[in-house]
């Protein structure tokens, strides 16, 4: 993965929050972007998704890929956590993280939170990072201290 990102000066756009791997033909999408020079920040919904991502998007000068776990996977995929101190180091892109607080459970919450710290503690490890934050409702959540 590069490290030092430039992309062309021919971009006409940047997508910076893609879920391009979610996409029934996610190729066709990264082509077609690359056609209309557009570049996309493909982030991914949890740690495991981040290297066939990155092997998905190989070739593509368009595409850089985020590491992230999706605050609604959060308690279903806590334990991925582990995979972060390696992976963060392959880009300088992070998301998709953050808080949703629309979780309703305790639980989800606190996992949530969990989540978030672990991957901002490993953030600047090497380096400053671009993020792509997920943040529904979390401001509320936030005030009500859940």
């Amino acid at each position: 993965m590069r490290r030092g990102v430039v992309w062309t000066p021919d971009l006409r756009y940047v997508d910076t929050h893609c879920h391009v791997d979610l996409y029934p033909n996610p190729t066709a999408i990264m082509q077609e972007a690359e056609r209309e020079s557009v570049g996309i920040v493909a982030v991914t919904n949890t740690p495991s998704a981040f290297e066939p991502m990155v092997r998905l998007a190989s070739g593509f000068s368009n595409v850089v890929v985020a590491l992230g776990l999706h605050p609604e996977l959060a308690i279903e995929r806590e334990a991925e956590l582990q995979l972060v101190p390696g992976l963060i180091k392959k880009t300088p892109f992070l998301g998709e993280i953050g808080l949703d607080g629309t979780a309703r459970d305790v639980r989800v919450a606190a996992s949530q939170q969990r989540v978030l710290r672990t991957i901002l503690a490993h953030a600047n490890s090497d380096g400053p990072r671009v993020m792509t934050v997920h943040t529904r409702r979390a401001v509320q959540a936030a005030r009500r201290g859940e």
